[in-house]
């Protein structure tokens, strides 16, 4: 079977050697299998229904939530692990490959989906996949294959972004809705679902700074605005969540390169 692609080329389908929902808890999946860093002779594919967690893939733990899809590939050596806190993972997993080893189709799969995808497509298609693989029936298989392979071929080309990024989003998101708060390394990696050093590591990649370090710039530009406005140093040093006056006009300095009391002038000046 072909598909035309948007160039006009015939292209290769996937072909399909199983496909189940399996769950996973703890260290463990569905009957109690115990699984251990492996690899498979077939390219497969993941989608998360439920839970979360991380797809280690050869020592790089890649973070997976609902409806994030990935693959991964012979040569990969991975592990799928659930959340600290999460009790479960209910996943749809797919063994494939490509009829004729077509090698540009692998590569663009390679491109976009070494890491995950989001899709809020993803459940219902593979629910329908699901249904159709399993019916036994050689023509509904075929319909599954077809399925599937249009599901990719429609995340290639909306071009989706790795998940990393959402992360991210979320714990920017919570810092400058709690900015007035104390927020722990801790608590903050926790609320995104991911291991805290992985978080560290994620966060500085994307952004270039340190978690605590946005979140003390978060701080420094509401005290900015509270200056122009006239709050006192003391107010504002409780109001941003900081110990005292002195923490509050060090961390200042320290991010501006000025104190308050010269910050506060130099706005009273223009």
């Amino acid at each position: 079977m072909k598909y035309i692609d948007k160039n006009m080329n015939n292209i290769d389908l996937i072909k399909i050697s199983g496909l189940s929902p399996l769950y996973r808890t703890g260290t463990r999946i569905n009957v109690g299998s115990d699984v251990l860093p492996h690899r498979h002779s077939k390219m497969e594919m993941h989608l998360i229904m439920r839970g979360r967690g991380a797809m280690d893939v050869n020592g790089t733990p890649c973070p997976l939530e609902e409806n994030d899809f990935i693959i991964t590939f012979p040569e990969d050596v991975h592990n799928l692990k659930t959340a600290a806190d999460c009790d479960y993972i209910l996943q749809y997993m797919v063994f494939f490959e490509l009829v004729n080893n077509n090698t540009e189709l692998q590569a663009e799969l390679r491109k976009h989906f070494k890491s995950a995808v989001k899709t809020d497509k993803g459940p219902e298609v593979f629910t329908e996949a699901d249904r159709l693989w399993n019916s036994g029936q050689s023509h509904l298989r075929a319909a599954a294959e077809l399925l599937l392979t249009s599901f990719i071929y429609e995340l290639i080309g909306a071009g989706e972004a790795p998940p990393s990024n959402l992360y991210i989003r979320k714990a920017q998101a919570y810092m400058r809705n709690h900015v007035s708060e104390r927020i722990s390394l801790d608590k903050l990696s926790r609320h995104v679902g991911l291991e805290k050093s992985y978080f560290c590591r994620l966060f500085k990649e994307i952004t270039g700074d340190s978690p605590m370090r946005y979140f003390m710039e978060q701080k420094i530009e509401l005290a900015k605005e509270m200056i122009s406005s006239g709050q006192r140093n003391l107010f504002i040093a409780e109001a941003t969540g900081f110990a005292d006056e002195f923490h509050f006009s060090r961390s200042f300095k320290k991010i501006t390169g000025m104190s308050p009391r010269s910050y506060r002038f130099t706005e009273a000046s223009r």
